[in-house]
Order: structure tokens, then C-alpha cells, then sequence
């Protein structure tokens, strides 16, 4: 009984020393945010020389409340100043240009001059086989064009001894067809077989006529 009634009286005291913690946490900064949201603002100059407005009652900042009023408008260089508190606020705004496709003039802001996009700054496409280099906005153009890449070529017609075949060849960048003729090969054109036959007739002739000359030569010789 008395472990009880002790174990009750420690679990109080421990209770009583964390209610003051719990009172110092964040809720007390919400409550304060709610305080400044009712509150009826009165509002003053800032009393340490600075521009802007604090409310005397809840101290907080004009600009806060009821956002910047402007005073100088942004620019593509410089953000817009609040007339309350004399400080820069918000964003840039883009440069404002005209698009030329004329790459031979330079492009600049029309409002602060900045450089946009020089002089000569071409967009390329790259040449190909069929045309030369040229650039995509004013359609300059530089160098020559491609050599075709011919593919190894199919045999589309076999050529016989009186008539011609043929030859397809394809580019393989831009898909050009080229056709070339094999030339037929003919009975009558000069070839291995065609000289070698009178050769050796030629030969058999010279022979035969040199022995009937050798033969005719002893054959007198003998009669002497």
C-alpha cells in the first residue's frame, strides 16, 4: 500500500515539472500570429531610421501585411522597389526582342540593349549527299556536298555473249539508286582461247615448212 500510495506521488510531481515546458513551446507563437491577425493595426514610421511601417500594437511589418506597394516598376535588370520600404522585391522580367532569321545581324534587348544573339551565329545542318551545309534560319549555305556511299551492288540482269546485263548499285546515306551495264561478252572479241589456237597452228606451219627445208637440203647434198 504505502509503494502505491509513493509510485502515485512521484508520477504528480513528474506531471507538475513538464506543464511548464509544455506552456513554452510553439503554441505560443501561434497564439502570437493569431494576436497580430486581429489585431487593429496602428501603424508607425520605423523608429531605427529605416524605411517602412510596423504596427505599434503587435510590431509587425507593414509590407508583411498588406504586401509591397510598388514604386518602381521591374525590369529585365532591375527587380520593382516598394515605396513603403524602399526595398527590392519579386523577379526579373525576360528580355524583350524581335526573332530575325537574318544570322548576319546580331538580336539584342529592346529595352536595355543587352546582347541576345550575335552576328554570324548560324544554325547548320549538317551536308549530306544531296545538298551542301546550310543553316536552318536564313538558308546560307557552305561547302559542297557528300561523295554517295555505294553499297557493294547486286547483279539485276546477267549479261550473255550478244547482250548486256546490268548492275544496281544504292547509296546507303540517301537511298540513290544507281544502275551500271556489264558489257556482253562477243564470239568475235579477243580472248585467251581465240589467240591461242592461230599461235599454234602458226608454229606447226613454221616447223613443217622449216623440215621440208631441212629435208630438201640433205636430199641435194646426198645427189652431189
Amino acid at each position: 500500500m504505502k509503494r502505491t500510495f509513493l509510485f502515485m506521488i512521484v508520477c504528480v510531481l513528474c506531471f507538475s515539472m513538464l506543464v511548464p515546458f509544455v506552456s513554452l513551446a510553439e503554441p505560443t507563437d501561434s497564439s502570437q500570429e493569431t494576436n497580430q491577425t486581429a489585431c487593429e493595426h496602428v501603424w508607425a514610421d520605423n523608429s531605427d531610421g529605416t524605411f517602412g511601417k510596423y504596427c505599434t500594437l503587435c510590431e509587425i511589418d507593414y509590407c508583411q501585411v498588406n504586401n509591397h506597394t510598388e514604386e518602381t516598376p521591374a525590369s529585365c535588370t532591375k527587380m520593382a522597389v516598394c515605396k513603403i520600404c524602399h526595398q527590392e522585391y519579386g523577379q526579373l522580367l525576360n528580355h524583350k526582342y524581335t526573332e530575325s532569321n537574318d544570322c548576319t545581324a546580331k538580336v539584342v534587348c529592346d529595352n536595355c540593349g543587352e546582347l541576345i544573339k550575335s552576328a554570324g551565329n548560324h544554325n547548320w545542318e549538317a551536308a549530306s549527299c544531296t545538298k551542301v551545309k546550310t543553316c536552318k534560319n536564313c538558308g546560307a549555305t557552305e561547302g559542297t556536298v557528300l561523295i554517295h556511299r555505294w553499297g557493294e551492288g547486286t547483279v539485276t540482269k546477267t549479261p550473255t555473249l550478244t547482250v548486256n546485263g546490268s548492275m544496281r548499285f544504292v547509296c546507303e546515306d540517301c537511298g540513290l539508286i544507281k544502275n551500271q551495264t556489264i558489257y556482253f561478252t562477243s564470239e568475235n572479241e579477243a580472248s585467251p582461247t581465240n589467240f591461242v589456237l592461230p599461235i599454234i597452228i602458226a608454229i606447226i606451219v613454221v616447223l613443217v615448212i622449216a623440215i621440208v627445208v631441212v629435208v630438201i637440203i640433205i636430199i641435194r647434198r646426198r645427189k652431189k
